[in-house]
């Protein structure tokens, strides 16, 4: 009956009957490891963890329950934990293929690619009888690796069994990106074997998210899209937002040159190559809804010597289209040795599976030097994911309440209640790094930065959130509440209609947070257009060139 109930998703019925079941026999195997996954799928993972305690011990050495039992840490992400009961698991079946790809999967999330190179290996003894998890699996291993032919070859497996799995879809267009094998992948698509009628739509929009990336090819993904004959619901609004994205940015890149009171809080942002884009039109954003309160006012912009070299011509331009000031600052003059290679930037969760670029450090860093630049003491950093979309002037009058910094609230979730536990954060709430407000006259600052900082390089294994970890950690008791307005989280999941928050000043920063970003082919949130149209807006001005030098920069980090 509880199977009966499981299959027909009466969740309840089906643990009650489980229940029962063990109750007329304590060992029964499959209901109690059920019972397990039942809990395990309805995300109370706390029960599940005690209740396979429970009963570890009528089952000590029996393969299916521990498998099982390790799923709980999956679910925990305690990566250590689930690998050494996997183990655990391999040794009772050492046969298993399944067990082998999990533990080459958690060696990865932990960051030990030796480990999970060797299990990469072992299963290469066996390729007639390999789940259809190893070849993503692989995918993975060789993306990490930065081997993008073998990393391709994989994904493209993955897709070819699993074409229905979204998380193959992904892995596939990164490997396409990092790999190059643009018109391989193409042809690729166009294979009869997964294009079928019940994948076709899903195909279809891989081989247009390709043609897209590659710009030139923008045209004739535009023909695909419109074609009566490829069976696309062309009025779905998932096909009207890939059309209108074509037409801006086939606009974009054929586009040659075209032609109150001043905000009193200074403003930085913190970008690298890849980034460099989204900062400017963050900037633009912000100039475009703040054109009397910005003008003459200098922007400060941090990053390595690297990226100034190349950004300059397109940041200078920009201020110069609009008679402000933009400022570059060298993170290298500030910090006297190289600090990247001391930072976690690794596999993780927090990133979804991609390296963190360090530059998302740089506003700790550089908090630590605000009084030397700027004529005011207060401050706000602004994360490149963002549109400002009204005017900002109200940060003037930010009540620090007597604490050197302000930010908002993280959303409440169990990763982040995992890292307040984890830190020890005493007073149990963890801010958003997005957009963060300085005191630049606090008397606390610059040891507290430097705290944060000293935590960053020397204690990278407690940030599951990178660099907001660091400056949670630090700033513990010492971080007043930043209005919502100003760090308004916009993700994909978000129904709201961006023109209509900009005529409310309900919201004015809105942050483009979580993945797949607006910019990204695979992203057909609302936010796209509207980030796509003001870059097309900034191209009115901008030479081209500049600006297809920096996409393509941006591209390489999706």
């Amino acid at each position: 009956m509880a199977e009966v109930y499981h299959q027909q998703k009466q969740i309840k019925k089906a643990q009650r009957n489980w229940v029962k079941a063990i109750k007329i026999n304590s060992q029964n195997k499959w209901a109690t490891v059920s019972l397990g996954y039942s809990y395990i799928e309805e995300k109370q993972i706390e029960l599940a963890e005690e209740f396979f305690i429970a009963k570890k011990g009528f089952f000590p050495n029996d393969f299916d329950f521990i498998f099982a039992f390790a799923h709980v840490y999956i679910s925990k992400m305690d990566w250590k934990r689930a690998e050494e009961m996997m183990t655990e698991a391999l040794a009772l079946n050492p046969d298993s293929s399944e067990i082998k790809v999990r533990l080459l999967e958690l060696c990865l999330y932990s960051g030990n690619l030796t480990q999970a190179y060797e299990y990469y290996l072992s299963l290469q003894d066996n390729l007639d009888d390999l789940p259809n998890s190893f070849y993503q699996a692989a995918a993975k291993l060789f993306s990490e690796q930065k081997n993008w032919a073998l990393a391709f070859k994989y994904a493209r497996k993955s897709v070819l069994i699993e074409p229905g799995n979204i998380h193959n879809h992904k892995l596939f267009i990164k490997t396409v990106r990092k790999s190059k094998k643009f018109q391989e992948a193409l042809e690729f698509l166009l294979d009869p074997a997964i294009l079928n009628e019940q994948n076709k739509n899903t195909i279809l929009y891989l081989r247009i998210a390709i043609q897209e990336q590659l710009l030139k090819s923008i045209p004739e993904a535009q023909k695909v899209l419109s074609s009566n004959t490829i069976g696309l619901d062309i009025e779905s609004s998932q096909a009207q937002l890939l059309q209108k994205r074509l037409m801006i940015k086939d606009n974009i890149f054929n586009t040659s040159i075209g032609v109150s009171s001043q905000l009193q809080t200074e403003i930085f942002y913190c970008t690298d190559l890849g980034y460099s884009l989204p900062t400017l039109v963050s900037l633009y954003s912000l100039y475009k809804h703040n054109k009397h309160k910005i003008r003459g006012k200098t922007i400060y912009v941090v990053a390595n010597g690297e990226t100034i070299n190349i950004i300059s011509k397109a940041y200078r331009k920009l201020a110069e289209q609009f008679n402000f000031e933009i400022e570059l600052i060298d993170i290298g003059s500030l910090v006297q040795e190289s600090i990247d290679n001391k930072l976690n930037t690794s596999y993780g969760v927090f990133t979804g599976g991609d390296s963190l670029s360090s530059t998302a450090y740089y506003r700790l860093f550089f908090s630590q030097f605000l009084r030397e630049y700027g004529l005011s003491s207060r401050w706000l950093y602004i994360d490149s994911d963002t549109l400002i979309v009204n005017s900002i002037g109200e940060i003037d009058k930010l009540n620090f309440l007597g604490l050197p910094i302000a930010a908002r609230q993280e959303r409440a979730k169990p990763e982040v209640q995992k890292t307040i536990e984890q830190n020890n954060l005493q007073y149990g709430k963890y801010f958003n790094s997005g957009v963060i407000a300085f005191d630049a006259q606090h008397p606390d600052l610059s040891r507290l930065a430097a705290n944060a900082v000293s935590v960053a390089i020397n204690e990278g294994h407690r940030l599951l959130y990178h660099d907001q970890c660091a400056l949670n950690i630090a700033f513990d008791g010492q971080i007043a509440n930043l209005s919502t307005q100003f760090n308004d989280y916009y993700p994909p999941s978000d129904t709201r209609n961006i023109e209509e928050l900009s005529l409310s000043s309900d919201s004015v920063i809105l942050h483009l947070l979580d993945r797949p970003k607006p910019w990204d082919t695979l992203s057909y949130h609302k936010g796209s257009i509207v980030w796509f149209k003001m870059l097309e807006e900034i191209s009115s001005f901008m030479p081209s060139s500049y600006i297809l030098e920096l996409f393509q920069l941006l591209q390489n980090t999706l």
